[in-house]
């Protein structure tokens, strides 16, 4: 089976959901026998100008793929990918509710976070003590202590 296959070389992280890419070519490849959806491989003739690319768009699978290319028979590259997930199920999910385990834009308090430092909030109680408090003339310094529950 033959399909159409676009390559691209990737300039931004795998966990990136919006990838920096920059289409370098297309071209029809052969499958190779045993070829599963989430990790193709296929078979592409050898053509100038074809370097540098390591990522791919599958029309008919309507998938794109990290891949790597390997040489073979001399005059032909075996072209072996996996699924980008984010990048080919990314408006199927986008919008669903959830609550994420990380996000560094949006941080819960109430979720915690091992790759985030802790910045305790401390918490002021102000209430009236049932005393008077009158400072020295010396214009010391005070530190009021109060234990219990």
């Amino acid at each position: 089976m033959n399909v159409t296959v676009r390559l691209y070389q990737n300039h931004s992280d795998p966990n990136v959901v919006y990838k920096n890419i920059s289409l370098i070519s297309t071209h029809q490849c052969q499958l190779t026998e045993g070829c599963q959806v989430d990790a193709p491989v296929m078979l592409l003739d050898m053509q100038p100008g074809i370097k540098n690319f390591n990522y791919m768009y599958i029309e008919e699978f309507g998938r794109y793929y990290h891949c790597v290319a390997n040489i073979v028979n001399g005059n032909q590259m075996r072209i072996s990918g996996y699924t980008d997930v984010l990048m080919s199920f990314w408006n199927q999910f986008r919008n669903s509710r959830c609550v994420a385990q990380r996000s560094t834009s949006h941080q819960n308090p109430d979720i915690e976070d091992e790759m985030m430092p802790f910045k305790g909030q401390p918490k002021f109680i102000y209430r009236r003590s049932g005393f008077a408090f009158t400072p020295s003339s010396s214009g010391g310094c005070y530190i009021l202590t109060v234990g219990g529950k």
